[in-house]
C-alpha cells in the first residue's frame, strides 16, 4: 500500500479549527474510499502543523523538517505572510501548495501554487458588475491595509467613468471615517474589510443613523452569514455580498455537519460552515483525484525533500500539471484551473440581509454577469407597509401654481397652510399609498453643482444630506442631478421656451380707419371723384341720348329732360363709390362707358382698401422683434437671461449645438445683469427692462404658460428649444422612489394630473384673464379707438345734412314766397308728423290736404311716388 502524505498548515493565532477538522474530514474520507476521487492501494496520510509561526527562523525550520517526511502536497496555511513563506519554499523544493486565501498577489511569480480562491481581477470584475447593476455613480471603498488597497485596484481599472472615493478605516475611531463619508453626501459603501471588522463598521454606522434604506453596504467578506446582524435586521438595511460557497445546498451541510461545523444561533438551524474550511475540502479533493489520473500512467512516489539541497522533487511539477487539469464538483462549486494556477470559471452567490434573514438573491458568473433570481414582492410589500406608519418629510419651495400659501395661512396650521399642483398631486399620492407627510418650506433653491468644489447645494444638498425623504416642486430632471440623486417619473412636460413682452403697437386715433391708404392716395381718389362728376355731368348733358320725354304718353308736348345735373353725377359717383347705387341711371352708351370705367376704378379701391385694412388691424399685433432663439441670437438690442444655478441654464451651458453656445457665451458675458436668482425676478426685468431696450427671459414653457395665461402683457416665443420633465427628487436608495413612480404613471393614465393643471393653469387665480385673446398670429377685436372715426363721419354727415336741408328751405322760400305762406306750411309740416305713422297714410294725407287752387305739381310729384302702385294712382 502506497503511503500520500498530505501536510496541512495551520497558523497559530488564526481561528483555524473548523478548517483543520474540514482538512481532517476530507482525507478520512477518501480513505473510506466514499469519494470516487480515491486511490485503490493508497492510504492518505495527514502532517499536520497547527501552531505555524510565520518567522523568518521558526517558519522555515517547521516547513523543512515537514518535507523530509516525503510530502506530496502542502494545504494551507491562511495568514498572508505565512502563505508568502510556503510559497516561496514551495517553489524551490517543486511540492505543490494549495492555497486557500484570497490574496491579490499569489501565484504571479509562482510556479507550484494552486490558489482554491478566486484571483482579486475575477472578484473585482464581480463587485465592479454589481455596482453597475445598482447604478451606482459614486461611491466610497472604505479599505484597512494595503493590501485592500491593492484588491481596490481591480475595481477602479473596471470603473472607466467613476471616480470613487477612497477611504483608510481608522480602527480606533470608526465613526470618524463615516462622518467623513456622510458630509461628503456618499450613500453607497464598498467596505473591503474582514468580516469582524466589516460588521464592527455597521453597528458604528447604524449609530450615525448611516443603517437605512437610503444607504447601501456592498461586503467583500466572504463569509458574511457568520456575522450577528439581528440588530442589523430590525432596520430597512441594504446589505449585499459575494459568496463563493452556496451555504444553503445540502451537501454544503451535510459535509459540514460531518466535520462538526457548530450551528448559527438564530439562524433557524442553518450550519456555521467557513469558506475556508469548504476550500481545504475541495482541495483535497481535487489532489486525490489529479493522483488518481497521473497514477493511472506513472507510478507516484513521495520523496524526502532537503530545503537546503538544490534539487526539488521530480514528480511535484507533473503532479502541479496534472491538478490544473483537473475539474470537480466541489462544495464551493465547479472546480477547475488556469495555466497559472488561478481558479477559473468561478460562480459567485449574492447574498442579502432580508426580511427573514440572510437569503441568496442571485448570482454572477464572468460569462453572464450579475443575474439576480430572487423575487422581491414580498420584501417589498414588507417596506410599503412600514411606510403607512411613516411620516416623510417633503421638501419644497413656494413657487406658483405648485405651491402657495393659502390667503389665511397666518389662521391655518400644517399642511393645511398649503394649496397648489404638487400639493394636490402629493396628497392624492399619500391617500393612495396610505402615508402621511410634512410639508417643509424652504427658501434654497433646487440646487447646483459648484463648478470648483463640485458640491451641490439648495434642496439636493438637503436630499444628500438625508434631512429629507424627497423635494416636490418644480424641479427639473437632469443628468448632473441624477448622479446624487433618484427621481421619480415626470409628473409635467417642458422645453426652453423665451417669456417676451408684447410690443406696443402705434397710437390709435380717431381716423384710423383712414391709415391703410395713404394721404396722397385719398387725396386721388377726392380727385378722380370729382373729374370723374364733372366729365360725367358733360357728357350726360352733351349727349341727345339722355334727353327724355318725362311724358312719354304725350310724344307732342315737346318738353325733354336730363337727369344727370352736376348734383346728380356726383350723387352717381359717389353711390358707385359706396357700392350702394342710385335711381340714377345711363342712358347713353358714352355715360355707359364712363360708368362702367368708374365702377372697375372703385372695385380696385374698395377691394385694395379692404385687404389693406385687415393687414393692418393684424399687423399690429404680428409685428414682434424676434420670433425664436435663432433671431435672439442675430440680434443685439434684446439682452437675454435665464436662472442662475437652474436647469434652463445648465441645458445652456452644456449645449453643443452653435446658437446655444452663443447664447450661453451671451448670457455669461454679463451675469449681473442678464441671470436672475427667482422667476419673479426674471418676469419683473421682462416687463421693465431697467437699462436695457428689452429683455428676455428663458424659462421652463410650462410655467411661462402659467404666466402669459394671467400677463396679457407677456408672451411666450417660438418651440420648446428642447424636451424634459419635472419629477420629485429622493435621496439615493429611496424605497419610495419606486411605488410614488407608479402612482405618478396611473395618475396620467386616468386623468388627475391633466384635471389638476386644467384646475391651477386655468382656472384658479385669474387663468381665463387671457383666455380670450387671439393668439398673436391671428385677428383681434377692433375697438372704438380704431373705428370711433367712423362715426364721427356719420355724426358729421347728419349734421351736414340737416344744414343743409334748411339752406335749401331758405332759398326756397326766398325765391318763391308766395308758395310758403303759412297756412300750407302748418298742413306740410302736419303731414310730415302723420307721415312719420307710415307711408301710405303719408301720401294719403297729402292728397287730402290739397285743394284744386293749392295743388301743386311739388306736391303730386312728393305724394304719387309713395304710392303701392303709381301706374293706377288717380287723383
Amino acid at each position: 500500500m502506497v503511503l500520500q502524505i498530505a501536510a496541512g498548515i495551520f497558523d497559530k493565532k488564526a481561528d483555524s479549527l473548523q478548517a483543520y477538522n474540514a482538512f481532517k474530514y476530507a482525507i478520512q474520507t477518501l480513505n473510506d474510499g466514499r469519494k470516487a476521487a480515491a486511490l485503490p492501494n493508497t492510504k492518505f496520510v495527514s502532517k499536520d502543523i497547527r501552531e505555524f509561526q510565520a518567522d523568518l527562523i521558526t517558519g522555515p525550520s517547521q516547513i523543512c523538517e515537514l518535507l523530509r517526511e516525503k510530502i506530496a502536497a502542502i494545504f494551507g496555511p491562511q495568514r498572508r505572510l505565512s502563505t508568502a513563506l510556503v510559497q516561496s519554499i514551495s517553489n524551490s523544493t517543486s511540492v505543490p501548495h494549495f492555497s486557500v486565501r484570497y490574496s491579490p498577489s499569489e501565484n504571479l511569480n509562482s510556479k507550484m501554487t494552486i490558489n482554491m480562491y478566486p484571483d482579486h481581477w475575477t472578484v473585482s470584475k464581480a463587485l465592479v458588475d454589481l455596482i453597475g447593476y445598482f447604478n451606482w455613480t459614486t461611491f466610497a471603498l472604505v479599505y484597512d491595509d494595503a493590501e485592500s488597497l491593492i484588491r481596490a485596484s481591480g475595481i477602479l481599472n473596471g470603473m472607466y467613468d467613476l471616480k470613487p472615493k477612497l477611504y483608510k478605516l481608522n480602527a480606533s475611531n470608526i465613526s470618524a471615517t463615516l462622518m467623513d463619508v456622510k458630509a461628503s453626501g456618499i450613500s453607497f459603501f464598498v467596505l473591503d474589510l474582514p468580516a469582524k471588522q466589516a460588521l464592527q463598521v455597521l453597528r458604528a454606522a447604524k449609530t450615525l443613523d448611516m443603517v437605512d434604506y437610503y444607504f447601501h453596504y456592498i461586503l467583500t467578506a466572504s463569509d458574511i452569514h457568520l456575522l450577528d446582524l439581528n440588530d442589523i435586521f430590525s432596520t430597512h438595511v441594504n446589505i449585499t455580498a459575494l459568496q463563493l460557497v452556496d451555504f444553503d445546498d445540502i451537501h454544503v451541510a451535510k459535509a459540514a455537519k460531518a466535520w462538526g461545523a457548530p450551528l448559527m444561533e438564530g439562524q433557524y438551524g442553518k450550519i456555521g460552515v467557513t469558506t475556508e474550511a469548504a476550500l481545504l475540502h475541495d482541495a483535497v479533493m481535487v489532489f486525490a483525484k489529479a493522483l488518481r489520473k497521473l497514477d493511472a500512467v506513472v507510478d507516484v512516489t513521495p520523496a524526502s525533500v532537503n530545503c537546503d539541497d538544490a534539487r526539488p522533487w521530480i514528480q511535484g511539477g507533473e503532479i502541479y500539471n496534472q491538478i490544473l487539469t483537473t475539474k470537480i464538483k466541489g462544495l464551493s462549486g465547479d472546480v477547475m484551473f488556469e495555466s497559472s494556477g488561478l481558479r477559473s470559471s468561478v460562480r459567485l452567490h449574492i447574498v442579502e440581509p432580508l426580511r427573514y434573514g440572510l437569503q441568496k438573491v442571485g448570482q454572477w458568473t464572468a460569462e453572464q454577469g450579475v443575474r439576480i433570481m430572487f423575487n422581491y414582492t414580498g420584501q417589498r410589500e414588507f417596506v410599503q407597509s412600514s411606510i403607512k406608519n411613516k411620516v416623510l418629510k417633503v421638501l419644497t419651495k413656494l413657487e406658483r401654481p405648485y405651491v402657495m400659501e393659502m390667503a389665511n395661512a397666518s389662521l391655518l396650521s400644517g399642511n393645511k397652510r398649503y394649496r397648489g399642483f404638487c400639493v394636490d398631486m402629493l396628497d392624492n399620492i399619500s391617500r393612495t399609498l396610505n402615508f402621511s407627510y410634512e410639508l417643509i418650506v424652504s427658501n434654497l433653491p433646487y440646487g447646483d453643482q459648484d463648478p470648483v468644489t463640485k458640491e451641490w447645494n439648495g434642496l439636493i444638498r438637503e436630499l444628500i444630506d438625508k434631512r429629507g425623504d424627497m423635494v416636490l416642486g418644480a424641479m427639473t430632471i437632469t443628468t448632473e442631478r441624477e448622479e446624487v440623486v433618484d427621481f421619480s417619473q415626470p409628473f409635467l412636460y417642458l422645453g426652453v421656451r423665451i417669456l417676451l413682452r408684447k410690443p406696443e403697437g402705434s397710437p390709435k386715433t380717431l381716423f384710423s380707419f383712414l391709415v391703410p391708404l395713404s394721404l396722397e392716395v385719398w387725396i386721388y381718389i377726392l380727385i378722380a371723384y370729382i373729374a370723374t362728376s364733372g366729365v360725367m355731368f358733360i357728357i350726360g348733358r352733351f349727349s341727345p341720348y339722355e334727353w327724355y320725354n318725362p311724358n312719354p304718353c304725350v310724344e307732342e308736348a315737346g318738353v325733354v329732360e336730363n337727369q344727370f345735373s352736376i348734383f346728380n353725377a356726383m350723387w352717381f359717383t359717389i353711390g358707385s363709390l359706396m357700392q350702394e347705387g342710385t335711381e340714377v341711371a345711363p342712358r347713353a352708351i358714352s355715360t355707359r362707358f364712363l360708368a362702367g370705367i368708374w365702377w372697375f376704378f372703385t372695385m380696385v379701391m374698395v377691394s385694395s382698401y379692404t385687404a389693406n385694412l385687415a393687414a393692418y388691424l393684424t399687423a399690429e399685433r404680428m409685428k414682434l422683434p424676434i420670433e425664436n432663439a435663432h433671431d435672439l441670437v442675430k440680434q443685439n438690442q434684446i439682452k437675454y437671461g435665464c436662472l442662475e444655478g437652474g436647469a434652463t441654464c445648465n441645458f445652456f451651458k452644456n449645449s453643443v449645438y452653435p446658437d446655444y453656445v452663443r447664447m450661453w457665451d451671451a448670457i455669461k458675458a454679463d451675469p449681473k445683469n442678464n441671470l436672475v436668482q427667482s422667476h419673479d425676478e426674471g418676469i419683473a426685468k421682462v416687463k421693465k427692462p431697467e437699462g436695457m431696450k428689452g429683455y428676455a427671459y428663458l424659462m421652463e414653457s410650462i410655467t411661462l404658460d402659467y404666466i402669459t395665461s394671467r400677463d396679457c402683457n407677456l408672451t411666450g416665443i417660438g418651440n420648446p428649444l428642447d424636451t424634459k420633465g419635472y419629477g420629485v427628487a429622493f435621496p439615493k436608495n429611496s424605497p419610495f422612489r419606486e411605488e410614488i413612480s407608479v402612482i405618478i404613471l396611473t395618475q396620467q393614465d386616468k386623468g388627475y394630473l391633466e384635471e389638476f393643471r386644467i384646475k391651477w393653469w386655468k382656472q384658479e387665480d385669474g387663468g381665463d384673464t387671457c383666455h380670450e385673446a387671439a393668439p398673436l398670429s391671428g385677428t383681434s377685436a377692433m375697438g372704438l379707438d380704431m373705428v370711433g372715426g367712423v362715426f364721427v363721419v356719420v355724426l358729421l354727415g347728419v349734421l351736414l345734412g340737416i344744414v343743409v336741408a334748411v339752406l335749401e328751405f331758405v332759398w326756397k322760400a326766398k325765391k318763391n314766397p308766395d308758395e310758403y305762406k303759412e297756412p300750407i306750411m302748418k298742413e306740410a309740416f302736419k303731414s310730415i308728423a302723420e307721415a312719420i305713422r307710415s307711408p301710405h297714410a303719408r301720401a294719403k294725407t297729402l292728397l287730402r290736404a290739397a285743394t284744386p287752387g293749392q295743388l301743386r305739381e311739388e306736391v303730386m310729384s312728393a305724394a304719387v311716388p309713395m304710392l303701392p302702385n303709381r301706374r293706377n294712382a288717380v287723383i
